[in-house]
């Protein structure tokens, strides 16, 4: 199929794309939501929860930084960190279709966007970072990510952060103690993190590595359900050094603020130039809403499961449209500056949230397109639910007290968006002006 009869094939799909989703949304409205939340209750698992209850939403149509629901009402998404580009941006649209029209297959033939894709991610990576496994799924990425730690280093230990999250596999809810009613896997140990020089949790790092040498360390670069907590200068790094200094492996996990999302740099561990881990994970906005994660590692690590003569496989992890899509994501990334972007809107985001602060509103944190703004328990869930009813943000209460509203919008705000979001804000709580 030559590169002309592609294209207008892609369009085409693009367009036939967008008018079935015109169709479904005017199908849509006419749905009785009740009805449709009964129907689901009858089969989902009680544990598959929905978000914005006792009234979820129904969502049919995304457009940019917006998300439609079945009614036609417009949403402001500054929550949804999978649409890293925005929601149906029409480079990856064109991207995802071109390839359906092509195949999607098993991951085991060669591929040339699979090669394309590995490159690209090797170069926007640290050079000691030289193989990768493409996978469907941020969780199947911090899985294989552990799976290759303990092959290495010989030890099934984890330590892992207090509200640190990593996925919905067993292997990553054990590493995952956000997750946790109660008891806790014999296998972990949790550990605290510094928010500053003067915290004294700088040396809880230490302690495990001497009770547990060689144990791997899982650790979102920045957590995001944890509350947008941000680590203290130069821990990272240290404990980068204690763990490998002792035979044991560092997991960056990027799942939720790599791609740029903090800004400045691509990756969120970059932003103390010399941590070094031994693998990154990435997931979650990689595909902008297609499923493809990846994980980036070391020569050793990557030889550690063949000694063993096992396999890592995943039928479609890295299929030619997964790969499309992500190469389009990349692209986006780089050629609207986003990175740059997020950087800038992060610091007018955070400039105008922190003149809310006195009140309600008890701290902001956070770096880039991925801020917290703490408020106090008791208005937490009020200003949450003005912020969907009235003003038509979506928004998510995350933290261990859920009362910190995480902003991991798409990379696409602009000044207006930002805008927007902060005068709804300021409105919900009341803040003076």
């Amino acid at each position: 199929m030559d590169n002309a009869l592609t294209t207008a094939l892609a369009v085409g799909m693009a367009a036939a794309v967008a008018a079935w989703g015109r169709l479904h949304a005017d199908r849509a409205a006419s749905l009785n939501k009740a009805r449709l939340l009964e129907a689901r209750n009858a089969h989902a698992l009680p544990s598959q929860k929905l978000a914005h209850m006792p009234v979820p939403l129904c969502i049919v149509q995304g457009d940019g930084n917006y998300l439609v629901d079945e009614a036609g009402v417009r949403y402001l998404d500054s929550r949804n960190n999978v649409a890293s580009i925005g929601h149906q941006h029409p480079r990856w649209l064109a991207a995802v279709c071109a390839q359906l029209a092509r195949t999607n297959t098993n991951a085991r033939y060669l591929h040339p966007l699979r090669e394309a894709l590995v490159a690209r991610l090797l170069a926007l990576s640290p050079p000691h970072l030289t193989h990768v496994v493409l996978l469907n799924s941020g969780s199947e990425a911090n899985d294989a990510a552990l799976r290759l730690a303990r092959a290495q280093s010989g030890s099934q230990h984890v330590i892992a952060l207090e509200g640190g999250y990593h996925g919905v596999t067993c292997a990553t809810l054990d590493a995952s103690p956000y997750k946790w009613p109660a008891q806790r896997p014999a296998s972990l140990t949790v550990i605290g993190a510094p928010v500053d020089a003067a915290d004294a949790r700088w040396s809880d790092v230490d302690a495990a590595v001497a009770r547990f040498p060689g144990a791997t360390l899982i650790v979102e670069s920045a957590q995001s359900v944890g509350g947008c907590r941000m680590f203290a200068p130069g821990w990272l790094a240290h404990a980068t050094r204690v763990v490998q200094a002792a035979g044991g492996v560092v997991i960056a996990d990027e799942v939720q603020v790599g791609l740029g999302r903090t800004g400045e740099t691509f990756w969120a561990f970059a932003r103390e130039r010399s941590v070094a881990p031994d693998v990154v994970t990435v997931g979650k906005g990689l595909g902008n809403g297609f499923p493809v994660a990846a994980v980036l590692c070391t020569s050793a690590l990557a030889h550690a499961l063949e000694r063993e003569s096992r396999e890592l496989f995943s039928t479609y992890g890295g299929n030619p449209v997964a790969c499309a899509a992500a190469l389009a994501v990349l692209d986006v990334i780089a050629e609207e500056r986003l990175v740059a972007n997020a950087a800038a809107m992060g610091r007018r985001l955070v400039e105008q949230c922190s003149r809310m602060t006195g009140g309600c509103v008890t701290a902001v944190r956070g770096c880039g397109l991925f801020v917290g703004i703490e408020l106090r328990a008791e208005d937490a869930p009020r200003v949450a639910r003005a912020m969907l009813e009235q003003h038509r943000v979506l928004v998510s209460l995350d933290g261990p007290a859920a009362n910190v509203l995480v902003v991991k919008p798409p990379l696409t705000w602009r000044e207006a968006e930002v805008d927007a979001f902060c005068n709804a804000l300021w409105e919900c709580v009341g803040a003076p002006r």
